[in-house]
Parts: structure tokens; sequence; C-alpha cells
């Protein structure tokens, strides 16, 4: 209506009927202006088109559209009106549908659900499971390590038992020695102490 206001359709509107008539052919090629010899000024040629054959362009291609789907929707072409008994019968078999598709959406959404609870329940799993492999690792270096104090302390207590029995052998090597020489059984450049 817009467009017929402002002049780009040539259409007429008939509000009676409810219709829309145009009034030139959309589809007519227009005409090139021929040589004449009379005084009437030839139609211009424009390059660009006008807007109301842009608009009608646009019209008509929506239109083929609108017919192309009508006719896929449709099947064969056969568009007319159902009576009530067809009616009812597509509509209890589209209610049948949508309730079996309503099923198997809420079917499809509690699985997911499911694969979810279960998904975040491997994770807690996972997560409580390599939890207790770090502790028991920690644990077990730790064990490693104090068993690795304890033996290098107890080698160093066998060391020192070792060299106080060496020095107390000397001290007595030395005490029996002198005992000798002040008994005069050895003399005193004899004795060595080793």
């Amino acid at each position: 209506m817009g467009c017929a206001r402002r002049g780009e359709l040539n259409v007429r509107v008939d509000h009676k009927a409810g219709s829309l008539t145009f009034i030139d052919d959309p589809f007519a090629s227009p005409e090139l202006p021929q040589a004449s010899t009379s005084t009437a000024a030839p139609r211009e040629v424009s390059v660009q088109p006008s807007t109301s054959d842009l608009v009608r362009t646009r019209l008509s291609k929506v239109a083929s559209s609108l017919h192309k789907a009508l006719e896929t929707i449709d099947g064969d072409g056969k568009r007319g009106v159902l009576t009530p008994e067809e009616q009812a019968t597509q509509f209890k078999t589209l209610s049948a549908s949508v309730e079996v598709e309503r099923k198997a959406l809420l079917h499809r959404r509690a699985l997911i659900a499911r694969r979810r609870e279960l998904l975040s329940e491997l994770n807690v799993k996972k997560e409580k499971e390599e939890t207790t492999r770090l502790a028991e690792m920690t644990k077990k270096s730790k064990e490693d390590q104090a068993r690795r104090l304890k033996e290098e302390l107890r080698r160093k207590e066998q060391e020192k038992t070792q060299k106080e029995i060496e020095s107390i052998r000397i001290d007595e090597a030395k005490k029996y020695a002198q005992t000798l020489v002040d008994k005069g059984i050895l003399k005193a450049n004899q004795v060595e102490v080793s």
C-alpha cells in the first residue's frame, strides 16, 4: 500500500473485494523508442530499472518462491480444502507424532543428563584416584627418605663404634707393650705400635 501511495507501483486497490490489481504487465519487456516523424517525444530508456520495476521483480520472485514452497508442501499440487474428517484424522496423526517426538526428546534429555552425571562421577573418581596416588607416592618417598636416614645413622654409628674399638685395641696394645718393657722382656726401642 505504501508503494502504491508513493507511486512506485501502478496498482488499483479494491477495498470491497480486498484485492490489488496491477495496472501494467510486470513481465512485459519495455518498448524501445522508435524513430518517428511525429512531434510526440519518444519514451525514455533508463539505464537503471525504476523503483516500481525493482519492487515488481522482487514481488514476482517472492510469489514464485511461495508457489514452489506450496507445491513442495502439498506434494502433487492438491491444495484443495480438506473435509472436517480429514482434518480431524490429520490432527490426530499430528498430535500423536508430536507426543512421540516429545517423549523421544524427554528420553534424549534424560540420557544426556545421565551421561553428564556419569561423566562428573568419573571425573571425581579420577581426581580421588590421582589424589590417593600422589599421597601414596609422597608417603613412599618419605618412608624411603626416613629409611635412608636411618641407614646412614646406623652406618655412622657402626663406623664410630669400629673406630672406638680400634682405638681401644691400640691403647691396650700400647699398655701391653709398656708392661713388657717395664718387666724387661722387651727393650723400649723394639716396641713398634702398629
